[in-house]
């Protein structure tokens, strides 16, 4: 791996790496071993994901997609708005944690949670209530496995 690693090198580099790879990517970054454990935040922060759990997830992902499950996907794709800016506020938006096209060309979105806060789901129901031609889908992480903890269809969806 370059001294200068895309984003997309440290994200395959680190879904593959072993706990010496792991130090490696550490010591790429500049990032002390003692400092990674009192800020384990640092390295998916820094690969741009919002939690450790989307970074795996991006990784479970990247297996599916090599597996030829998966034709691409992506995290937070382009922002999709929920309600028109009016009276000099800004308009309401919602960013999906991943946009997956599966290999049969459905396209899915993916949202990753630890905790389903009302604002949220209400947000991700609304999202879906747009584009009803997708499958949208909450999942969290149970016991070390990843599960669909909410799939929603929006009237008049497939």
């Amino acid at each position: 791996m370059s001294r200068n690693p895309t984003r997309r090198q440290l994200h395959d580099f680190l879904a593959d790496a072993s706990p010496a790879g792991k130090a490696g990517l550490l010591h790429a970054l500049n990032i002390a071993p003692t400092e990674a454990k009192q800020r384990p935040d640092k390295i998916w922060r820094q690969l741009g994901y919002d939690s450790a759990w989307e970074m795996e997830y991006a990784g479970l992902l990247r297996s599916r997609q090599m597996a030829g499950e998966v034709r691409e996907y992506q995290h937070h794709p382009p922002k999709i708005e929920l309600a028109p800016a009016r009276d000099g506020q800004r308009a309401l938006t919602y960013t999906p944690d991943f946009r997956v096209v599966l290999a049969d060309g459905q396209v899915e979105y993916h949202e990753v949670k630890g905790f389903r806060r009302r604002a949220g789901v209400m947000s991700f129901k609304l999202a879906a209530d747009l584009m009803p031609e997708a499958r949208w889908l909450m999942v969290s992480k149970y016991r070390s496995k990843w599960t669909t903890v909410m799939e929603y269809k929006p009237k008049g969806s497939p």
